[in-house]
This record gives structure tokens, sequence and C-alpha cells, in this order.
């Protein structure tokens, strides 16, 4: 789901032009996944919806990290990278 996302964001935010059988392809895409996910089903469960919202984070993460090594070298991208994503590790490495 998570390059769905990414192709979908990419043409929102970075203003990224597709083919139409790009656009066909990620059509399709999104369809299979929809019949696999099933999302209008009674049995949606907490499991389902937390991998949906990991896809939808790692998809927008993706975005930045585009966005920022346009203007920056690697390794500023990885440090912002790191910097940022540190004290949410730390706080879910750490229950209760």
């Amino acid at each position: 789901m998570s390059p769905l996302i990414t192709s979908i964001l990419a043409i929102i935010f970075l203003k990224e032009k597709y083919s139409h059988i790009k656009l066909l392809a990620l059509l399709l895409g999104f369809i299979g996944a929809m019949i696999i996910i099933k999302p209008f089903d009674a049995d949606l469960n907490l499991y389902l919806i937390l991998a949906l919202l990991s896809s939808l984070f790692w998809s927008i993460s993706l975005i930045f990290t585009k966005q920022l090594a346009r203007n920056q070298n690697a390794i500023t991208v990885a440090f912002y990278f790191s910097f940022m994503l540190t004290p949410l590790a730390l706080i879910l490495a750490f229950p209760g």
C-alpha cells in the first residue's frame, strides 16, 4: 500500500507527472489493495488500521526525504531523518 500512497503524495506535493499508463496502474493497484483490505467489512480491526497508518507515515517520510534531497546533501538528509525519528523511537521503546 505504501508505494500507492507515496505515488499519490508525490503527484500532490512534489508535482510529479505520471503517464496515463502509470495512473492506470495506480488505480488498479488501489483497487487490488481495497479488495484485499475490504475496508467496508465489519472485521476492520486495529491491526489493519495500524498497518495503513504505518504505510501513510512511511510514505510521508519518503516525500519529505525526497524534498530535502533536492536542496541538501545526503548527510544532512540522514541527520534530519535520524533527528526526527530518534525521540519517537525512544518514546515507543519504553512501555508505560
